[in-house]
C-alpha cells in the first residue's frame, strides 16, 4: 500500500480507501457488501416487473390527475430530502473527524467521493418514486419513462440541496423542519388538485420535461458537491449516530436501533415547566400524571391531529378506484396505530420499570390499565372523527373493527416488557427474529392485510 505524499493531496484519499477496503476484506464485515448483494439479488427482478407493468396499456381508472401527481412527486422528493438531512447527508466517523478531517488538508478532497456516492444511491428512491407516481397516474410507455426520469431528477436535486444546506447548518440547530413542512404543503395541495376535474396531459410534455429535470437535478447535485469541503465538523458529526443506527438495524434486521432516530431530538420547549400539584392517590394519581404529560407532549398531540387528516386525504386521492375501500381500511388502521401510540409513553414506562407502580400503591397491571385510560379516550375520539371515511367507502362493520384493532395492537405493544435476547448459541438468530416479528411488525402488517381482505370480501358480498 503506497504511502500518501504531501505534494499530492488526493493520495491521502486513495490511501484511506485502500486501508478501509483491506480492513473489510480481513474482517468480512461491510454494510456496502450487504447493500450491493441486496440490490443485485432483488433489483433486476423488481425493475423488470415494474417496467412490464408500465409498458402495457392502462386498463383501470387513474388514481391521480397530472397536477396532483406532480405535487406528490415533489412531496416525495421533500421526504427523501428530510431523510438525507436526518442522516447528514454527508457524515464522517469519529476516527475520520479526529485523525483525518482535523488535519490541514482540503476537506473537500476527502469528502467529495463519498458525497458523490450518496447522490448515486439516491437514484434508486428516485426510480421507485417516479414509477409509483407513473402507475398511479396512468402514465404508460414513453410517459412512464419520463415520469421515472423526473422522479430521479427531483430526488437527486433534493439530495444536492440537503448537502448545500449542511455546510451552513450551525451546531445544535434543528434539522429537517423545512423539508417536513414542504412535504406536508405539497401533500395538502395534491389533495386539493385531486378533487378538481383536469384535462389529460399532452403525451409530449413528460418526454420533454424529463431531460430538463435531470439536468436541473444534476446541476443542484454538483452545487452540493462543490461545497462539501466547507461543511463544519460539528455538522459531519450530527448524522453519524443516525448512520450507525441504520447500519445496526440492517445488520440485526430489527427496527429497535431506529427508535431514537425516529423519535428525533426534543423540540424547543420552555426551560422550566410551571409547578402544578397533582391530586389523588392510586389510580387517580396515575391518570393525573398521564394527562399532565400528554398535554405537555406537543409532538404526540400534533401527530394525533395529523393522523386524523390522513384518511381524508387518501379518500380524496383514491376516489373512484374499485379497491379504495380495502386501501382506506388499511391506511386508517396504520394512521390509528400511529395516532394512539404516541400517547402511551407513561404506559411504556410502567411496563419497562417493574418497581415504578409500587410508588403509587398499585401493581403493574393496575398502573398500566390506569395509564391507558387517556389513550383509550383518544382512540375513541379519533374513531369518531374518521368514521365518515369508512362509513362511505367500506362496509359499516369496519367503522368499529378498524379502530378497535388499532387500539388492541397499541395496547398490547405498550404493555410489553423490554425485549430480552435469548443468547442461545446456534439458535439466537432464528428465535430472536421470530420473537421480534411477533412483537410488532408481524402484528402491524398482518393486521392491516387481514383488515384489507375482510373489507374486500364484505364489499364483494355487498354487506
Amino acid at each position: 500500500m503506497t504511502a500518501p505524499t504531501s505534494t499530492d493531496p488526493a493520495s491521502f484519499g486513495r490511501y484511506l480507501r485502500t486501508a478501509a477496503r483491506r480492513t473489510r476484506k480481513r474482517t468480512g464485515t461491510s454494510l456496502r457488501y450487504e447493500v450491493v448483494v441486496a440490490v443485485l439479488w432483488f433489483g433486476p427482478g423488481v425493475a423488470v416487473g415494474i417496467w412490464r407493468d408500465l409498458d402495457q396499456s392502462s386498463a383501470g381508472i387513474s388514481v391521480l390527475n397530472w397536477p396532483a401527481a406532480g405535487l406528490l412527486m415533489l412531496g416525495g422528493a421533500a421526504l427523501v430530502g428530510l431523510a438525507c438531512v436526518t442522516v447528514g447527508p454527508v457524515t464522517a466517523s469519529r476516527e475520520w473527524r479526529s485523525w483525518v478531517l482535523s488535519t490541514p488538508l482540503d476537506r473537500g478532497i476527502l469528502l467529495r467521493r463519498r458525497s458523490a456516492g450518496v447522490l448515486v444511491l439516491l437514484v434508486v428512491p428516485g426510480i421507485v418514486l417516479g414509477a409509483l407516481i407513473a402507475d398511479a397516474s396512468g402514465f404508460r410507455h414513453g410517459q412512464a419513462l419520463g415520469a421515472v426520469a423526473v422522479g430521479v431528477g427531483a430526488v437527486v436535486g433534493a439530495g444536492g440541496l440537503a448537502m448545500w444546506q449542511q455546510r451552513m447548518r450551525a451546531a445544535g440547530s434543528g434539522r429537517g423542519r423545512g423539508w417536513l413542512w414542504s412535504a406536508a404543503a405539497f401533500g395538502i395541495a395534491a389533495v386539493g388538485f385531486a378533487l378538481r376535474p383536469v384535462g389529460q396531459l399532452d403525451s409530449s410534455v413528460l418526454p420533454l420535461l424529463a431531460p430538463l429535470t435531470l439536468l436541473a437535478g444534476l446541476g443542484v447535485g454538483l452545487i452540493g458537491l462543490s461545497g462539501v469541503g466547507l461543511i463544519p465538523l460539528s455538522s459531519l458529526a450530527a448524522g453519524s449516530g443516525s448512520v450507525s443506527a441504520v447500519a445496526l438495524a440492517i445488520a440485526d434486521q430489527s427496527l429497535a436501533p431506529l427508535a431514537a432516530v425516529i423519535a428525533g431530538p426534543p423540540s424547543r420547549r420552555r426551560t422550566r415547566a410551571p409547578n402544578r400539584p397533582l391530586h389523588g392517590t392510586g389510580r387517580s394519581a396515575v391518570v393525573a400524571v398521564t394527562r399532565r404529560r400528554t398535554l405537555r407532549n406537543r409532538s404526540a398531540i400534533a401527530r394525533w391531529c395529523l393522523m386524523v387528516l390522513i384518511p381524508y386525504g387518501a379518500w380524496a386521492l383514491l376516489a373512484g378506484v374499485s379497491w379504495s375501500g380495502a386501501a382506506l381500511a388499511m391506511l386508517t388502521f396504520f394512521a390509528g396505530v400511529a395516532a394512539i401510540s404516541g400517547l402511551c409513553g407513561t404506559v411504556r414506562q410502567f411496563a419497562g420499570t417493574p418497581t415504578l407502580a409500587d410508588r403509587y400503591g398499585l401493581d403493574r397491571r393496575e398502573a398500566k390499565s390506569a395509564a391507558m385510560r387517556l389513550p383509550q379516550l383518544a382512540a375513541a375520539g379519533w374513531a369518531v372523527l374518521t368514521a365518515p371515511v369508512l362509513a362511505l367507502n367500506a362496509p359499516s362493520v369496519m367503522v368499529v373493527l378498524v379502530p378497535v384493532a388499532a387500539l388492541a395492537l397499541v395496547q398490547f405493544r405498550a404493555g410489553l416488557a423490554p425485549f430480552r435476547p435469548s443468547y442461545i448459541q446456534g439458535q439466537q438468530y432464528a428465535n430472536d427474529m421470530t420473537r421480534l416479528l411477533l412483537r410488532g411488525l408481524a402484528l402491524l402488517f398482518g393486521g392491516a392485510l387481514l383488515l384489507g381482505l375482510i373489507t374486500a370480501g364484505l364489499t364483494q358480498r355487498h354487506l
